[in-house]
């Protein structure tokens, strides 16, 4: 793990609880959780910042998606991705997941 992800790995939920967090930092959390199979604070991160944080990545959407399914939560990866689509119609990874997430 880089110098940088672990720094972010370290920081503590309140640090990410404010409206100070940037899309970016959003962005990279999502990822960074993902790719360690981290679903939950996924999860919690989404409900805490909402759909706007994350509308810039049809990939991330999609992350969150699978986070919420992954919890067992089918209903809110059902909302996430027909969010998604409205900002990135047809697009393809969304689209297959929707197909995926009934």
């Amino acid at each position: 793990m880089s110098g940088c992800a672990l720094c972010w790995e370290q920081r503590s939920d309140a640090d990410f609880s404010g409206p100070e967090m940037s899309v970016a930092s959003a962005l990279f959390l999502v990822q960074l959780y993902f790719a360690q199979k981290k679903y939950t604070p996924i999860a919690e991160l989404y409900k805490k910042l909402g759909i706007a944080a994350f509308k810039a990545s049809p990939v991330t959407l999609a992350q969150i998606a699978l986070s919420f399914r992954q919890n067992g939560d089918t209903e809110q990866a059902r909302g996430v991705i027909a969010a998604g689509l409205g900002f990135f119609p047809g697009d393809a990874m969304l689209s297959a997941l929707q197909t995926r997430v009934r």
